[in-house]
């Protein structure tokens, strides 16, 4: 079944997707290296976040542009490869773009929302290292996705695999978070609480209601 279904989405649209991310790459390294390398280990090196705190550089460039919809499509694909695994998609390219859009939609929405209201409660300086650090975290985490979303269609691995790297994935950057950020989360845990339920835990309930 597993091998029925991997035939039906490797195909050239989704070759070309693969193409598509590692050029992206490729343009990410070209416009900076050093900051591709140290988003790639992210999850492993707080210097290289504590830097990025310090830097102050706006994100609207192209390095970060880039580097977000790169994270943007890569999720994407996770979310189609396993929801695809539930019920298959009777147009994949389509169903990819939507979920894509989706995707798009809820991160620009989110980011949106967290810097709109750390403004209006004037409280950017508190939580500036939590939401660079959140961020960081992810970029890193899809790096890591995408290489394993390539071998999951390339060396036949098992849909439980992909399951299990996204889920530990996921579960890491929450330790980060949490770790990294504990006084603040400590000091207003309810708020946190609210913030994770709402942003983080109910998007995913939703998409795997959707998915059943």
């Amino acid at each position: 079944m597993q091998a029925l279904e991997r035939s039906f989405l490797s195909n050239d649209w989704l070759t070309l997707v693969l193409v598509i991310l590692t050029l992206v790459v490729f343009f990410l390294r070209a416009l900076n290296q050093e900051k591709l390398q140290g988003y790639f280990l992210g999850l492993f090196n707080k210097g290289f976040i504590d830097a990025e705190v310090e830097e102050r550089m706006t994100i609207f460039n192209a390095f970060y542009i880039l580097q977000f919809l790169f994270s943007v499509l890569v999720i994407a694909l996770g979310i189609f490869t396993i929801a695809n695994h539930y019920q298959t998609f009777t147009n994949p390219l389509n169903s990819y773009l939507w979920i894509s859009a989706g995707a798009l939609a809820y991160f620009v929405l989110k980011k949106a929302l967290e810097y709109g209201i750390s403004f209006v409660l004037q409280i950017q300086g508190g939580v500036k290292f939590y939401l660079i650090s959140k961020s960081s975290y992810l970029y890193s985490l899809s790096y890591f996705i995408f290489i394993f979303i390539v071998l999951f269609f390339y060396a036949d691995l098992p849909i439980n695999s992909l399951f299990i790297c996204c889920g530990l994935g996921l579960l890491f950057r929450l330790i980060l978070m949490i770790t990294y950020n504990k006084n603040l989360i400590f000091n207003h845990l309810f708020y946190f609480i609210l913030y994770i339920c709402g942003f983080e835990i109910a998007p995913l309930l939703i998409l795997f209601k959707l998915m059943l």
